[in-house]
């Protein structure tokens, strides 16, 4: 029944995608982060949502083409002279056998992201797809923490399996990286029911990030919370006016560039 629902849901959405390439890259980086075929047990854990999705954003952007305008910056070119270089190196490694799969699934990965490039222009846009990402993988951090609450914190939290988040190790790190933008995103919401409730799962998070006993996560964990209470505590012991400059927007930053200076 998972599989169905699943497989209904993405093919509705997959419609959507081919007049509209930004839901196309939605749906690619939630499938490619949360992996949600992998929470089934049917035909659709191994079905290649993520390819299909793919292939029908790219049809969709040939479709419309001229609407869209690549960013030429300095750091899409470096992207694409690493891609690039990165598969000129390929045809030179020692073991092509176990080089080939690391090598698929970064080239997709990086070839869907000058997509995005192209697609995520507004800002809104942009906020939308935070959303998916930071959410995509805080589900594991959410459901990560009732776990190891209930169970008294004898097993450790896992990522999807077969995914870039699976190992221990990753998963943790990843969900470090998440609390931040989650506590970006708590200040967006007006209402103060949406607020609780993304604070709570930014602390089931911090659980999860623990229960992966991860000793990588625990010194990066330990700088990410440094510099939050550091950024707290400039917050509250000046006055806005005092520190920030116009167009100036967090104490820590500002701080750190006088310092610099």
């Amino acid at each position: 029944m998972r599989d169905v629902l699943l497989t209904l849901l993405i093919a509705g959405l997959l419609v959507w995608a081919l007049m509209n390439p930004f839901v196309g890259v939605m749906l690619w980086t939630w499938l490619s982060v949360m992996n949600p075929h992998r929470l089934t047990w049917g035909f659709a854990y191994d079905f290649p949502f993520a390819q299909a999705t793919a292939i029908v954003t790219l049809i969709s952007l040939l479709i419309g083409y001229r609407k869209l305008k690549f960013p030429v910056t300095g750091l899409t070119v470096t992207l694409i002279l690493f891609l690039v270089w990165m598969n000129i190196t390929m045809l030179f490694a020692i073991h092509q056998d176990l080089s080939m799969e690391m090598w698929s699934r970064v080239t997709k990965t990086l070839v869907m992201t000058l997509v995005a490039l192209a697609v995520v222009r507004s800002e809104q846009q942009i906020r939308i797809f935070l959303w998916v990402f930071v959410m995509s993988v805080a589900f594991f951090g959410v459901k990560g923490g009732v776990f190891t609450i209930l169970t008294g914190g004898e097993s450790r939290v896992y990522g999807p399996p077969s995914s870039h988040i699976e190992d221990n190790n990753a998963i943790s790190i990843a969900l470090l990286m998440m609390i931040p933008l989650m506590m970006f995103l708590m200040n967006g919401l007006k209402k103060k029911g949406w607020r609780l409730a993304m604070l709570g799962s930014v602390l089931l998070c911090g659980v999860a990030v623990v229960a992966s006993y991860s000793r990588g996560a625990f010194v990066a964990g330990s700088a990410m919370v440094t510099m939050l209470a550091v950024h707290f505590a400039l917050a509250r012991s000046f006055s806005p006016s005092s520190i920030l400059k116009p167009g100036e927007k967090s104490p820590l930053i500002a701080f750190g560039k006088r310092l610099v200076k």
